[in-house]
């Protein structure tokens, strides 16, 4: 109810500033995007992947309505897309990853560090791509790898330690 007054109210300023539908188009198309996913993932909280979907389509959207806004340069679809794309991709490999761990505990933390490290990929590959037309890694390969390692040591300790064990005698504290 108040994303939906503060839409109304933008209209409304925006009409009487201007005489018409000039900036407040840009908070507008924000806030209704943000309300469809808002109520989705509301009533479709367990089921990831319709929700994923429907609020990849609608934030899709939202970018290439912001591009033509600003004068329809490209970048909603040749960038815009494909980073969308690759961080919806890794968040829901994410959520499907901890509803299936059955205990949670480090775990959780070293799958998240695995996605981060997948995604950081992702996102210089595509940006290099849009850019400089060559699909070359550079920062992105420390930072996957630095998730490895952190993960590795976050997963063994949660699953060589499964009973539940006093930490400060583990690592002799």
């Amino acid at each position: 109810m108040i994303l939906l007054s503060g839409i109304f109210i933008t209209l409304i300023i925006d009409f009487v500033a201007n005489g018409g539908l000039t900036w407040s188009r840009y908070p507008v198309t924000v806030g209704l995007v943000l309300l469809l996913n808002i109520t989705m993932g509301t009533f479709w909280f367990r089921k990831e992947i319709l929700w994923g979907g429907v609020s990849f389509l609608s934030s899709g959207v939202l970018l290439v309505l912001l591009d033509i806004y600003s004068g329809n340069s490209g970048w909603g679809m040749q960038l815009g897309i494909p980073l969308l794309l690759a961080a919806y991709a890794t968040v829901l490999m994410l959520i499907r990853l901890v509803r299936r761990a059955r205990q949670k505990g480090l775990n959780v933390i070293a799958y998240a560090l695995l996605t981060t490290g997948i995604l950081s990929v992702c996102i210089e590959g595509i940006i290099n791509l849009y850019k400089n037309d060559v699909l070359r890694f550079e920062w992105s390969l420390i930072v996957m790898a630095s998730a490895i390692i952190t993960s590795s040591l976050l997963l063994y300790v949660h699953y060589r330690l499964k009973k539940v064990t006093d930490l400060k005698r583990f690592f002799h504290i």
